[in-house]
Parts: C-alpha cells; sequence; structure tokens
C-alpha cells in the first residue's frame, strides 16, 4: 500500500472535525512516526444525509483489508448502523491481523 518495509495500520474513524477523533488521530499518527510504521486513516464526515451514506459505504471499498498489520476500529464516531455492520462483516471475514476497537465492543 505504502510502497515501503514498514507495517500499516488501518485505522477507522469518521468525523475528523470532532476533538475526540483529532485527538485521536494525532496520537496514532505521532505513535506511529515513533515507531516506524505507517498509518492509513479511511475517513469520512458523518451524517445521515444519503449522499453521505453513500460516501460512508464507498470509504469501505477502497482498504486493502488484507494487507493491514493492524486495525483500530472507532466505530461510535460512524453514525450509520448500517455502515458500522458492513465494516465489521468485512474485517472479520477480510483481516487476519490484531483489531482493536476504542469506546465500543
Amino acid at each position: 500500500m505504502f510502497g515501503n518495509k514498514k507495517k500499516t495500520i488501518g485505522v477507522f474513524i469518521f468525523a475528523l472535525a470532532n476533538h475526540f477523533q483529532k485527538k485521536l488521530c494525532t496520537s496514532i499518527m505521532k505513535t506511529g512516526t515513533e515507531n516506524d510504521f505507517n498509518v492509513a486513516v479511511f475517513s469520512c464526515f458523518g451524517n445521515q444525509i444519503d449522499s453521505i451514506l453513500q460516501g460512508e459505504r464507498k470509504i469501505l471499498q477502497l482498504p486493502p483489508f488484507e494487507d493491514l498489520d493492524g486495525v483500530i476500529l472507532a466505530l461510535d464516531t460512524i453514525e450509520s448502523m448500517e455502515v458500522r455492520e458492513e465494516l465489521v462483516a468485512k474485517v472479520k471475514e477480510r483481516c487476519s491481523c490484531p483489531v482493536i476497537s476504542i469506546r465500543q465492543k
């Protein structure tokens, strides 16, 4: 994905303009730099508006799930329950790496 030999952590967190999300991503990126791994953030603005819901779904088509060395989920930042369920299903089906969830089982 990045074209280097570093491990890659995929972060799924939506509505990045919110305080919690900004702080969490900043901390993850800083830790990634300090520990020499890549961080790929997959995000979309949260809202139940149809066009944004379509964007949230399309974001889930981008990640190379099989290539990720770790996944961090912030499921409570995704407004659509359908998109949350689709993300969890994709991670369960396609990832063979450690997965952690922040603030939600």
